[in-house]
Parts: C-alpha cells; sequence; structure tokens
C-alpha cells in the first residue's frame, strides 16, 4: 500500500515544523497545511508551507499517489518558476 492523504486542514502550529515541499524550518504560530496520511498500519502529519501550496496549485494535475518524498517540491520547475516571479516582485 502507499501512501494516501486522509484529511488536512490549515493550522496555526504550536511547535516548529520543517515544510514537507521546501524544507525549511518554520517557527512556532506559523500558518502551515497539516496533511495527515496513512501507509500501511502508520499515520503521520506532513506540514506545507503557504509558498509550497501555490506551487501545488500551479501544477495543476499531478499523480498524487507517487506523491513527494521531503523537499522534493523544490526540484519542480513550477517551484523555481514561482520563486523566481516572486523574487523578481520583491516578495521573497
Amino acid at each position: 500500500m502507499s501512501d494516501m492523504a486522509i484529511s488536512s486542514q490549515k493550522v496555526k502550529t504550536l511547535k516548529p515544523h520543517n515544510c514537507w515541499g521546501c524544507t525549511v524550518l518554520f517557527p512556532p504560530k506559523s500558518t502551515m497545511e497539516r496533511v495527515n496520511c496513512v501507509d500501511g498500519d502508520k499515520i503521520y502529519s506532513v506540514y506545507w508551507c503557504e509558498f509550497c501550496q501555490k506551487v501545488l496549485a500551479k501544477m495543476g494535475s499531478f499523480n498524487a499517489s507517487d506523491g513527494f518524498a521531503f523537499g522534493e517540491l523544490q526540484e519542480t520547475q513550477e517551484f523555481v518558476d514561482l520563486q523566481n516571479t516572486q523574487s523578481k516582485e520583491g516578495v521573497l
């Protein structure tokens, strides 16, 4: 059985968490998307920052059953494009 998201929710974190998409460590009280997943008999949560959520939205459809390894989203063209766009606009 492969990993499967079972729920997600926007939360204000209580402790530091690394974003699953970009690996950046976010401090407590950061707004992130918590995704609860199941893999066989293991249940776990991963956190996504707002920037990586925008990247996922730009990707449109992707094979969700393959998922992303920790930090792998940084390697996508959509991540690089959005990062470059926001850098030029002075957002980052």
